[in-house]
């Protein structure tokens, strides 16, 4: 198993963010079936087998992702292309991964769970947004910037010191409230945190924030964080 990566604190994953000197490799993307490459057998493994009708993670999650991505690919290209802003982008993100989330129970007769049904949207939008040939340039550059990225064990480790920087400054961008969420024993990542383990919107969103803020002081979209964390990681 590839070792997880671990940073002292803010400014080193700062750092490692702006040394990573690489930015996506579009081919990589245009090689595969997208909605088949984008979520692997590790992330899969994590759900089990509905037993009533042995319907397996990986078909649901393909399903939904060719009915929403692919059958409905005219209009969620017209979509993404008229997105301009990071709120416009988590408002549509919002209905996009709970329209996932019904479907995941109807098919599998369980609820997949938070943390699950942002982080196999955000691949699929991670690995869509590089692969699709209909998004013009311009609008990829702008949609590379709003992405969320996939907090699964990775993502959450390379963070993980990182939040007590965001606890103790006083000018930090999280709000008391959040400080005082994230600081709860509950809510503090540990070397054993996984994509489950983010359980609820607003642990997901002040980490997508901490993210957000540590990527726009290395000059790199958010999402780089997952080329670090995992991309880096499995070469």
């Amino acid at each position: 198993m590839p070792k997880l990566p671990d940073y002292k604190n803010k400014k080193q994953l700062r750092v490692a963010l702006e040394g990573l000197g690489r930015s996506f490799n579009r081919g990589e993307y245009l090689r595969y079936n997208l909605v088949v490459y984008s979520v692997g057998n590790n992330t899969i493994r994590a759900f089990k087998i509905n037993k009533h009708n042995n319907q397996h993670p990986s078909v649901t999650f393909q399903e939904w992702a060719n009915d929403s991505f692919i059958k409905n690919y005219p209009t969620l290209i017209k979509t993404l292309l008229n997105i301009n802003s990071q709120q416009e982008y988590d408002k549509w993100h919002n209905k996009l991964c709970n329209s996932f989330d019904r479907y995941w129970y109807k098919k599998m007769g369980y609820r997949i769970g938070y943390g699950p049904s942002r982080k196999l949207p955000d691949l699929l939008l991670k690995v869509f947004v590089l692969g699709s040939e209909d998004i013009p340039d311009a609008n990829r550059s702008v949609l590379i910037k709003l992405l969320h990225v996939p907090l699964d064990s990775y993502s959450l480790t390379a963070i993980m010191n990182c939040v007590d920087d965001y606890l103790k400054d006083d000018n930090s961008v999280l709000t008391i409230k959040e400080k005082r969420f994230m600081a709860a024993k509950q809510n503090r990542i540990n070397k054993y945190s996984t994509m489950k383990w983010v359980d609820n919107k607003d642990k997901y969103m002040i980490l997508q924030k901490i993210i957000r803020d540590i990527a726009e002081n290395a000059k790199a979209p958010a999402i780089y964080l997952d080329l670090l964390a995992w991309d880096e990681s499995h070469k």
